[in-house]
Formats: C-alpha cells, sequence, structure tokens
C-alpha cells in the first residue's frame, strides 16, 4: 500500500499552507476497509448494548442522546372506540395514539469498524435489543471513505 500526498489549493489559487495530509491508497483508488454502524436503540437498553459491544470486543463507541419517531400509524378502529367513549386508555393503546406526533426518546449508539466486524456488531446489538415489538429501534450501515487523526492529519484505514 503506497502513501500519496494530497496538496490542496485556496479559493484564491494560492496552494494551501497548512499541514500536509497523508492518504493510504491501495494504487487504484480509495479501498474501504470501514464502516459505520449506527443503532437507534431504547434509551433504557443503553447499558445492555455497551456491555454486549464489550463483550464482543468492540472497544470504541459513541452514544448520544436523540428524540425521534418511527413509521407507527393509528389503528381508525381503535381512534373511533375512544371517540366513541370519551376517554384514552391508560394501556398500550392509549400509547399508539399519544405517539402519532410525539417524539420518542431514544439513544443512538454510532461505532465505526472494520468490514469483518460487521456482522459481531449488528448481532450483538440485535440480541439485546430485541423485544419483537415496535420501537425496538434500526440499525444503518454506513460506508466510511476516509479517517483521519485530529492530533496529526495522518490518513488511515483501521478503525480505531
Amino acid at each position: 500500500m503506497e502513501i500519496c500526498s494530497i496538496w490542496a489549493v485556496s479559493k484564491t489559487g494560492r496552494p494551501y499552507e497548512g499541514p500536509v495530509v497523508k492518504v493510504a491508497s491501495s494504487g487504484k483508488g480509495m479501498v474501504n476497509y470501514m464502516k459505520e454502524v449506527m443503532a437507534i436503540v431504547r434509551q433504557n437498553k443503553v447499558n445492555v448494548t455497551k456491555e454486549a459491544l464489550a463483550l464482543a470486543g468492540i472497544p470504541a463507541f459513541t452514544c448520544r442522546k436523540v428524540l425521534g419517531r418511527g413509521k407507527k400509524l393509528i389503528d381508525m378502529t381503535l381512534l373511533r372506540n375512544i371517540v366513541e367513549s370519551g376517554e384514552i386508555p391508560v394501556d398500550t393503546s392509549g400509547e399508539y395514539l399519544s405517539e402519532t406526533t410525539r417524539l420518542i426518546p431514544k439513544r443512538v449508539f454510532t461505532i465505526v469498524v472494520e468490514d469483518h466486524d460487521i456482522e459481531k456488531v449488528v448481532n450483538a446489538i440485535m440480541e439485546v435489543n430485541s423485544t419483537e415489538n415496535p420501537g425496538d429501534g434500526k440499525i444503518f450501515i454506513l460506508p466510511i471513505n476516509e479517517n483521519y487523526q485530529v492530533r496529526n492529519g495522518e490518513a488511515s484505514l483501521d478503525a480505531y
């Protein structure tokens, strides 16, 4: 694998005078060895998710508090029954009605791993977060094209 320099030109057309960034290349362009796993999970599943990732050998991740909602729709029969009775039920059917526009607190884990670790990460997250109910979450896999260390500007193909 060869290392090539990227020389940037500013908007004025003059050469960039900052640090030179080294980019790892296979000789045929950039090779994507990494993926980002973005997992949206219930807020009460953060600790078990952290433990599952640690047991799977995934030491690095980011976890953020977010608000959002899924595609859950209202059952119109349920709505008619509530309108006729005049009160919202206390059971889960009342929750379905109140969630039509309400943003639900969730947590988003962002994990950058090498391609061969994707299955291990997804399985670890699904194993501890699945209750087989709507709202358990969603997992997205995204490509990572480049990776730079802020400290020294070095590019790397390593996930960590």
